[in-house]
């Protein structure tokens, strides 16, 4: 091998080593705000500084980040100032590294093998923690010790490489939509049918409520609007077998399936757990406040007239920080954004964009690298798109 060629292999080793660590959102941190992915993606931008490319939607929000500024300085503190940078910087590394990524390796296949690695990390996390406690290794990460995070109220939810289980379902929302597009067709099939199986039993230990619904409707309108009335049938009966194969064997299976149910339902009504009440207590302190002070709080200054620093909703947080005129322009881009995924015509990206926004409607950590990287991605191949498109104009026979 000469010397080119090992200098071109370095590059892509570089590439899908940091690409990797985009999963670990909640564990080996620095900084509740500074993720190891984060430190990895800004290296990334260094060293491909020359491949840094600017689209007409981020100079949007440019001017929702300049809107953070004006209105967040009110009350301004040391937290609320780290917040606005931070929400800055995140954009920007994220979506920006998301294109070289793109450009550079096969980002797909990485999401791949980082989505089994999860997979399989879950499987040890949750069955060491309820059957064999003593062979279970913690990550160094955040336990958040308030939550309750037992699964019909007997088996302990994994966390994966996140601090809480409903996190650690954002990542599933990110990858699960995006890679059973586009592997569902390729061979071997024994790697999508492990992928499916293996992320489905992974949603199940970490047993996030919001995950579990939003993937459910996923794949039912999936198979009510992407496949053949031959193939909805067959789903349809080994559905109905797999049940009652499962009843028989299992006569308290309905019983949990109802317990199941009802916990879900829950979670998602804001009743019952101490995760849906902090949720619904938190989200009503945030309304009210939005009422008496319309224009905004400043950054981070819901804790000077609040037990809590949040609402645990990223939308209802930037309108409560910063008033109506940032919501406005930060939901402006999104509509942007939104628009060229549909305009993609790639359903999975459009899916999974769609499904990571509805998910900030129950938790407010802008830092998680999975809503930004999709908007990269999407910013990157609607570019290429227009851009085929043009050259196909151009051709004299076009």
């Amino acid at each position: 091998m000469n010397r080119r060629n090992i200098l071109n292999i370095k590059p892509k080793v570089l590439l899908s080593a940091s690409l990797l660590t985009i999963g670990l959102t909640g564990s080996f941190m620095f900084h509740e705000k500074v993720s190891l992915p984060l430190v990895l993606f800004s290296f990334v931008l260094i060293v491909f500084i020359r491949k840094l490319k600017i689209y007409n939607e981020d100079i949007l929000m440019f001017f929702c980040f300049s809107l953070m500024l004006l209105f967040g300085l009110n009350g301004i503190t040391i937290s609320g100032l780290i917040y606005i940078l931070a929400f800055g910087y995140a954009y920007f590394v994220y979506t920006k590294s998301a294109v070289i990524f793109s450009s550079k390796v096969d980002v797909y296949k990485v999401l791949l093998i980082l989505t089994f690695l999860t997979n399989f990390f879950i499987f040890y996390e949750f069955t060491t923690k309820n059957f064999i406690p003593s062979l279970f290794i913690e990550l160094p990460r955040p336990r958040v010790m308030e939550m309750d995070a037992l699964f019909l109220g007997v088996f302990q939810r994994a966390r994966g490489f996140a601090e809480e289980p409903a996190h650690m379902g954002l990542f599933y929302e990110f990858v699960v939509p995006i890679l059973f597009m586009k592997y569902r067709k390729e061979k071997p099939r024994i790697v999508f049918i492990t992928f499916l199986i293996t992320s489905f039993l992974a949603v199940f230990c970490i047993f996030s409520s919001f995950t579990i619904v939003m993937l459910g409707l996923y794949f039912l309108l999936f198979i009510l609007f992407k496949t053949r009335l031959k193939l909805k049938i067959r789903i349809l009966i080994v559905a109905i077998a797999a049940i009652i194969g499962i009843a028989f064997y299992h006569p308290e299976f309905f019983n949990y399936l109802d317990l199941a149910v009802d916990a879900i339902s829950n979670k998602i009504l804001m009743k019952g757990g101490a995760s849906a009440t902090d949720r619904s207590i938190r989200f009503n302190e945030g309304i009210q406040i939005v009422l008496k002070y319309p224009l905004g709080i400043g950054a981070m200054n819901m804790s000077k007239i609040s037990p809590y620093p949040s609402s645990l909703n990223l939308y209802l947080d930037l309108l409560m920080f910063f008033g109506p005129f940032v919501l406005t322009s930060f939901l402006i881009y999104i509509g942007v954004i939104v628009y060229k995924a549909f305009k993609l015509d790639i359903w999975s990206l459009f899916a999974s964009t769609l499904i990571v926004l509805a998910h900030y409607f129950i938790i407010a950590n802008f830092w998680y690298p999975y809503l930004w990287f999709l908007f990269g991605l999407i910013q990157y191949n609607y570019s290429a798109l227009k851009s085929s498109k043009q050259k196909i104009a151009e051709l004299p026979y076009a």
